[in-house]
């Protein structure tokens, strides 16, 4: 295998493996997996792909809910040269992305008329017959081809897609790689690790000399040294619960949400330093809040990063601070647009900036507060509400495990009435958490704004950062 080009993430990461082979990067209570053995495998999966059929060029799928599994596969995808997207169930009904090949591994069910390549024991170089034969990888023929097609949110309706070129994918992780530091930073992720964030954060560390830690056990996190996590606010809720930790972990980087005020001071009590990223697919980090205690007193600052905020007015100028208006982001780390997706792209993309849609505001001390998505403001008896503000007073009840609120699309009295999906947590009665949670939120918020309907439902779709899916939530209640 020739490496010719450190910006593509496999050629990095073995120019890494082969300056110091026996470095742990993966660590689960189960596994231990040195740079050398990852290269390896990495390397194992590329020539499987290869005789598969996978091309430099090719647009591959994967399915899996393994992180050695993710991770080996982006790697060797980058090694073949061929595009790497996320599975989703999207994709077998659009027309743009459009994979030519979907990897599936055993750990999931498989997806309905789909054509499968299944990723199995025999991929592992402990089965493979040719591990000794010298391969030439094709790797990506230069640094603005595509190397992944990278999904939004997709929170209000089906997600969007965006191509990610060599070049672009090498300077993100570079800025992320900034957050862990210089020394060596032991990373452990509460997300999904087939998610988006759990991908580029781990990409990142990988490429950057750092060690990923596979587990939510608190004391084999303790053992492993283990100085970074990374979550969702309603990750990290349930995760931690209300324990208390004897001793603190240094940082917790939380994105993907609002990080409500009082889920910060609780955070405190297990943390030294608690970071509030506000980014997004199309931008990565663009603004991080970081939170400490000093003297039982709580300081936030805002941290600048290299895609610059600006909170504008309907003319397109800035606000002054504890002024409202439309969130722009400047950034060298913007994709093109959606693809397929011209009237979105338009809408969003303008003049080298990003507007995601959100309303914020700028406080004290570089501070951003971010109130919500534009669609997600409703008009309730002459009073403007958040909806995510709903979401989250509605989850502040005893037995609730998620919400979605939104407007009635059948109300009984007019216009302007709420309604809301809940799921409950495992043992809790019906009715009881239901009239718990309309009480809170009547006196959270007001009669008018508590929900004429509240429908309890099995369950929700969530993004990969943890929140409920408002289009899927308002589908659900309509067809029940």
């Amino acid at each position: 295998m020739t490496l010719h080009d450190p910006q593509n993430i496999a050629h990095a990461f073995r120019e890494l493996a082969d300056r110091a082979p026996d470095e742990e990067v993966i660590l689960a209570e189960d596994l231990r997996l040195t740079r050398a053995k990852l290269a390896l495998l990495i390397e194992a999966y590329a020539r499987r792909m290869v005789r598969e059929g996978v091309r430099q060029g090719d647009l591959v799928s994967i399915n899996t809910s393994d992180p050695v599994i993710t991770i080996a596969c982006i790697f060797a995808l980058s090694l073949v040269g061929a595009q790497y997207i996320q599975f989703s169930i999207d994709l077998l009904d659009t027309k743009e992305p459009n994979p030519r090949h979907f990897l599936r591994s055993i750990d999931v069910p498989p997806a309905e008329n789909c054509d499968e390549i299944v990723l199995d024991n025999s991929w592992s170089p402990k089965f493979s017959k040719d591990d000794d034969q010298i391969v030439e990888f094709a790797g990506f023929p230069d640094r603005q081809a595509t190397c992944w097609i990278s999904p939004s949110t997709g929170t209000t309706g089906r997600p969007k897609f965006s191509a990610v070129s060599v070049e672009l994918l090498y300077k993100r992780i570079a800025a992320i790689a900034d957050d862990y530091g210089p020394a060596q930073t032991r990373l452990a992720m509460l997300f999904a690790p087939f998610s988006r964030p759990y991908v580029i954060r781990a990409v990142a560390a990988l490429v950057f000399g750092h060690v990923i830690v596979d587990s939510r056990n608190v004391n084999f996190l303790r053992e492993s040294n283990v100085n970074f996590i990374c979550a969702s606010p309603r990750q990290i809720r349930i995760w931690l619960g209300e324990t208390k930790l004897e001793e603190k972990f240094p940082v917790v980087q939380v994105s993907g949400a609002k990080l409500p005020l009082d889920q910060v001071e609780a955070l405190l009590c297990n943390f030294e330093r608690v970071e509030d990223v506000y980014g997004s697919n199309e931008t990565i980090k663009a603004h991080i809040n970081v939170f400490k205690k000093q003297c039982d007193v709580l300081e936030v600052a805002g941290t600048p990063v290299p895609s610059p905020v600006e909170i504008v007015d309907e003319h397109g100028l800035p606000c002054p601070e504890g002024l409202s208006g439309t969130v722009r982001v400047s950034t060298n780390y913007l994709v093109d647009g959606y693809l397929g997706e011209p009237e979105a792209t338009k809408k969003h993309f303008k003049d080298g900036c990003f507007l995601p849609g959100d309303r914020g505001l700028w406080k004290e001390n570089n501070v951003l507060e971010i109130l919500g998505r534009e669609g997600d403001i409703v008009n309730i008896e002459g009073e403007k509400v958040l909806l995510s503000d709903v979401d989250d007073a509605i989850s502040d009840a005893v037995g609730v495990d998620v919400a979605s609120c939104f407007e009635d699309p059948a109300p009984e009295e007019g216009e302007g009435q709420l309604a809301a999906c809940i799921v409950l947590q495992e043992g809790y009665n019906v009715a009881e958490t239901v009239r718990s949670a309309w009480h809170i939120i009547s006196r959270k918020m007001g009669l008018g704004v508590a929900p004429g309907s509240i429908l309890v439902v099995p369950r929700l779709e969530l993004t990969a950062d943890g929140v409920a899916k408002r289009k899927f939530a308002r589908d659900l209640f309509i067809t029940t």
